[in-house]
């Protein structure tokens, strides 16, 4: 499965948007939360530049969440946007959710696990 990096330089941090076989979920999510949860996309798109501007917040920052195994979780109300660090320190965006319960989904978590390991190994491949 061919993987992708399109990376967003901002100010003081690099968001890179992972795209598998020409699918890009974080894309997907937000035309989707635009449509049905105008509320929550403005202030999702306010966080990402914030993080841009201003630099990856610590793990102790309600909005920016350690969840297991090198993923973390962007928070903004209901919405979450999974993600991990690639290997030059850039923030990689695997897909969003508006969760509906407390903990987060084993198959999400899943999913951002599976796409962190076919980065870390496409990256391998092209070095």
């Amino acid at each position: 499965m061919p993987i992708q990096l399109v990376r967003r330089e901002g100010k003081k941090a690099t968001l890179c948007l992972v795209v598998e076989n020409g699918k890009n979920r974080f894309e997907e999510f937000m035309k989707q939360l635009r449509r049905k949860r105008r509320d929550l996309a403005p202030r999702l798109t306010a966080t990402l530049k914030w993080i841009l501007a201003n630099g990856v917040p610590s793990n102790n920052d309600y909005k920016f969440k350690y969840e297991e195994k090198g993923i973390y979780a962007i928070r903004e109300g209901q919405a979450r946007i999974y993600c991990f660090f690639g290997p030059k320190g850039e923030l990689c965006l695997t897909h969003g959710i508006v969760k509906k319960d407390q903990r987060a989904k084993r198959a999400d978590l899943n999913l951002a696990l599976r796409l962190k390991r076919a980065t870390e190994q496409s990256e391998k491949r092209t070095k």
